[in-house]
């Protein structure tokens, strides 16, 4: 592992917040050997915005293969929140991760590798890494990654067949983002058949998991009759519910029913 820096750091970590200090235990940054402890303290650091002592306790933690670490240096590397000379360091970090068999590692790779950090945008290799990954058990993102891949062309033409399979399997594992690309893919018949049933069960699921865009879809699936029986009382309901999990056009499509039934009220 690099060397971190070489003071022994009592993480006084002081937070003066509302009157109140919180300090949390000593971390000795040349020798984090207690992965969990470098985490939190890297994470003390991550909300105090001091990211010059967060990253390398983020290293430390990534290094003994925890994933929160590995999260955190992915994240800072992303929002470039560490200098770009830290990139390679990182990148290092992430495929010594993945080649020990541990899919967070794949991932946090393949995106450095997709976006150009530290080095040269290689798309070829940014696949190969979320394949790895994929395969793996807990790699469901890499999965999703792969699939935007495909369907966006990144590799050469489009590959809606491939980016659809590879969203059922990470969808099976209930990540809500290849859920919802998953039920708009077979409901316009992308990369397959068209299946509004499928479509309908994948957003209900969704809605049931307290996501807004799953319920506000499925309410317009039963507005519509869109592989769903026409029930204006069921879809005004889901659109309420939609729009108290925050998704502003379920709230307008509330508004809207409430106007339409007040005109049919009126017209009696």
């Amino acid at each position: 592992m690099r060397q971190l820096p070489g003071i022994k750091i009592a993480l006084a970590c002081v937070t003066v917040q509302a009157g109140l200090t919180q300090s949390i235990a000593q971390i000795d940054a040349d020798d984090c050997s207690v992965g969990a402890s470098c985490l939190a303290a890297a994470q003390e650091f991550y909300r105090l915005g001091n990211f010059e002592e967060a990253r390398p306790r983020f290293e430390a933690a990534c290094d003994a293969k925890i994933e929160q670490g590995c999260a955190g240096l992915a994240r800072m590397v992303e929002l470039h929140e560490t200098r770009a000379a830290d990139y390679p360091f990182a990148k290092g970090l992430f495929l010594a991760a993945c080649q020990d068999g541990e899919s967070f590692g794949c991932l946090y790779a393949a995106s450095m590798l997709e976006r150009g950090d530290g080095g040269a945008q290689d798309l070829n290799s940014a696949r190969d890494l979320y394949d790895q990954g994929c395969k793996r058990v807990g790699g469901e993102v890499s999965c999703f990654k792969l699939a935007l891949m495909y369907a966006g062309g990144k590799l050469g033409h489009p590959d809606p067949t491939r980016a659809r399979a590879l969203l059922v399997r990470s969808c099976a594992y209930q990540h809500v983002q290849s859920c919802l690309s998953l039920a708009s893919m077979v409901a316009r018949g992308e990369g397959g058949p068209v299946d509004l049933a499928y479509a309908s069960n994948l957003f209900q699921a969704l809605c049931d998991w307290g996501n807004a865009e799953g319920c506000h879809s499925l309410g317009a699936s039963y507005l519509s009759g869109r592989g769903l029986p026409v029930d204006r009382a069921r879809a005004t309901q889901l659109f309420e519910r939609s729009c108290g999990l925050g998704e502003v056009d379920a709230c307008s499509a509330v508004k809207l029913m409430e106007k339409d039934q007040r005109s049919v009220e009126e017209r009696r």
